[in-house]
């Protein structure tokens, strides 16, 4: 645990209560939040599953976890969830938060959609 302390840049905390924080949210939150999160930290969209049915399992899987989860867990691991080239798309278009990756992956996916039915019509 010393470890821990000892390999932060110096001046990295300005009092002993963000100290207090910065070890919270590195030691305890991960224990803290584990109960249920597997159910989004693991799940993963299928390749023949449309963006509209993984969001809605999503939503439906983040709604069974009664712990708070932090907003940057939410999107890291929505963003994770996403199929290879919807997650970096969404990724580089610079969402921060869920609800904004939710918002561009729909996005990215109407477009692709709009793209491939005027194709099939040339």
């Amino acid at each position: 645990m010393a470890k821990w302390y000892i390999e932060f840049p110096r001046g990295n905390f300005t009092s002993f209560t963000k100290l207090t924080n910065i070890f919270l949210n590195h030691f305890q939150l991960l224990v803290h939040y584990d109960a249920g999160t597997e159910l989004l930290a693991t799940f993963c969209q299928d390749t023949a599953n449309y963006i509209s049915d993984h969001i809605q399992e999503w939503r439906w899987r983040k709604r069974l976890i009664k712990a708070e989860i932090p907003l940057e867990y939410c999107l890291e691991w929505f963003l994770k969830s996403l199929q290879p080239e919807i997650f970096k798309d969404v990724s580089l278009s610079k969402v921060y938060s869920e609800e904004q990756a939710i918002f561009r992956a729909q996005q990215l996916v109407d477009l692709l959609s709009i793209w491939d039915s005027t194709k099939n019509i040339s």
